[in-house]
């Protein structure tokens, strides 16, 4: 699965902003954003032809929406994904909930 292949389906969720890493300006609450975080390469003596990439999904929101959680474990139901500890930033006053997981690209 690739960076694209991750955007094109968080945009599924209609009526959430979805951004690579950060927006350009401020948003109101509800909305996602999407990284790379970390990459191990590996391949032969010559060329690395496999990357094993791992990606973070943070999902913001003004209060807990489960519905809104589901839809996006439910979008990436076929890899491992992992949910990590909601997290509330006081001075954005929103909840962050962070998702993660691997994926092995060949090139």
């Amino acid at each position: 699965m690739t960076l694209t292949d991750v955007y094109n389906r968080l945009k599924l969720i209609k009526d959430v902003p979805v951004a690579y890493l950060a927006f350009k300006s401020a948003q109101n609450s509800d909305y996602i954003v999407y990284y790379e975080s970390g990459a191990n390469f590996h391949g032969s003596d010559e060329r690395n032809h496999i990357k094993e990439m791992n990606v973070t999904i943070e999902l913001y929101t003004d209060k807990k929406n489960r519905a809104l959680e589901k839809r996006i474990e439910d979008l990436f139901s076929d890899v491992e994904l992992s949910k990590g500890a909601d997290a509330w930033i006081d001075d954005e006053q929103m909840l962050m909930v962070t998702y993660e997981f691997m994926t092995i690209n060949k090139e």
